[in-house]
């Protein structure tokens, strides 16, 4: 397994240009910016519950730390105007386990998962990504475990117990590389028919 020092270089290495590719969870779309840049994608789908999950919504930076609150309407809207320029990207405000199902089977090239960190919710996501990414894709995610030379806070997620979970449901998967952001990056791939 490879180790990058950041899913920005993750994304730099794994993901060709002008795939079609998801994220779910967008809060305010820098991460979403970053990968538009990155990849180019031919489409690309961003899914977050954003006024769905309240009137204010919390997040810290990749490392875990920097904690921020803001409106879940600003959110929303930063993100729609972010990418209204371009027909090819489609921001769907919903929750990820029901929007996700609305994008065609086997289209996807990769699905970037930082959504609902809870262990159902997280393995929902994942095993939902299973008949929309390509035999040949990547599904990737946020939040997998703790870093501490970068994270200064002790959060507790279920990403990586779900994570977990899923390969062992899913043998044909393996996890191909991590990324050491304070909150750690993964990404999985088939390896076997």
């Amino acid at each position: 397994m490879k180790v990058y020092c950041s899913r920005e270089q993750m994304i730099k290495d794994i993901l060709p240009k002008g795939t079609v590719g998801c994220e779910l969870g967008v809060f305010a779309g820098e991460f979403s910016q970053f990968l538009y840049h990155i990849v180019k994608p031919t489409k690309m789908y961003l899914i977050d519950g954003w006024t769905l999950c309240g009137e204010q919504l919390f997040t810290a930076d990749q490392d875990g730390n920097g904690s921020v609150i803001m409106s879940s309407t600003v959110l929303h809207q930063l993100v729609v105007n972010r990418f209204k320029s371009d027909p090819n990207v489609h921001v769907w405000l919903g929750w990820t386990h029901e929007k996700i199902l609305e994008i065609p089977d086997n289209s996807l090239d990769w699905i970037y998962i930082d959504a609902d960190h809870s262990y159902e919710g997280c393995l929902r996501d994942l095993e939902l990504s299973v008949s929309k990414v390509k035999k040949d894709g990547f599904i990737m995610g946020h939040d997998y475990e703790i870093n501490k030379d970068k994270c200064k806070n002790n959060w507790i997620f279920g990403v990586g117990k779900a994570v977990d979970t899923f390969l062992e449901r899913h043998p044909e998967y393996t996890m191909r590389c991590k990324a050491m952001d304070g909150c750690v990056s993964f990404c999985l791939e088939v390896t076997k028919n």
